[in-house]
């Protein structure tokens, strides 16, 4: 776990550092900010998370999978193709597989990769880790962004559960209007 000195410390300096230059200089250096110590935190807490399912490494090509994901983000995809089931809609014309798909791939973009790191995102729904994030770290390489790869990794499973709540709302909302249409002639038969 991040200790909260460190963690002040860090959103500290990023504000000073926006304060100073601007957004746009914000973006660009940002990474500058962080020494080796804090990075390292950040690592560690990666391989902690409770969102870190498995942690591979390859040795042949020093490549290191990160196999990211959770039962909210499982049970969203399911129930988004539920709904788009129920809706007549084809898997390419689901937005909310669409939508969520959309929001991880640029959650993923925003982390500083250089050329060393990437990811994907799989919404299967067969088994309890159907849907996933994997990320690839090139431990050779230069990437020493696992700031931003927490960060990511954080937003994009927060996002999940908070998704997954609207949808709920949306399903059952879609339920009570098809009883609603099969309540009355249900009675008229009835009678």
């Amino acid at each position: 776990m991040v200790d909260n000195d460190c963690m002040l410390s860090f959103i500290s300096r990023l504000k000073r550092h926006y304060d100073e230059c601007g957004e746009k200089a914000f973006t660009e250096l940002s990474y500058m900010l962080l020494d080796e110590e804090t990075e390292f935190l950040f690592y560690e807490t990666i391989r902690e998370s409770d969102f870190l399912v498995n942690c591979e490494f390859n040795e042949e090509t020093y490549c290191c999978r990160y196999f990211f994901s959770s039962e909210e983000m499982t049970e969203y995809y399911r129930l988004a193709k539920k709904i788009g089931r129920l809706k007549g809609w084809s898997k390419k014309e689901n937005k909310y597989i669409r939508d969520a798909l959309n929001y991880t791939l640029k959650r993923l973009d925003k982390i500083d990769t250089c050329g060393c790191c990437y990811g994907d995102v799989y919404s299967g729904t067969k088994h309890k880790y159907a849907s996933s994030v994997n990320v690839y770290v090139y431990e050779e390489g230069c990437f020493y962004d696992y700031v931003g790869l927490y960060f990511s990794i954080n937003t994009i499973f927060h996002y999940y559960e908070k998704q997954l709540k609207k949808l709920k709302k949306i399903y059952a909302g879609i339920i009570a209007i098809y009883l609603s249409l099969l309540l009355p002639q249900e009675l008229e038969v009835a009678a």
